[in-house]
């Protein structure tokens, strides 16, 4: 799945974060995930809980490919 996520905002940074779970992306929190940033190609594995994707400027952007499987 590709994650996009936009700040809108003219002055305000927001904090992102996205729960696989509740997005039908991971079957549990227990799944074992990849996600690479599609900007830097940067891959990082973790569980399918809820990612924190830390701050995101004013008219920022970050897009996500995300691959979980339950083993």
């Amino acid at each position: 799945m590709a994650v996009v996520v936009v700040n809108w905002h003219d002055s305000t940074p927001a904090t992102v974060s996205y729960d696989l779970v509740a997005n039908g992306v991971a079957f549990s929190k227990y799944d074992s995930c990849v996600t690479v940033d599609l900007w830097t190609g940067e891959e990082t594995q973790h569980s399918g809980g809820v990612q924190a994707w830390g701050s995101l400027a004013a008219h920022s952007h970050l897009a996500k490919k995300v691959k979980c499987s339950p083993f």
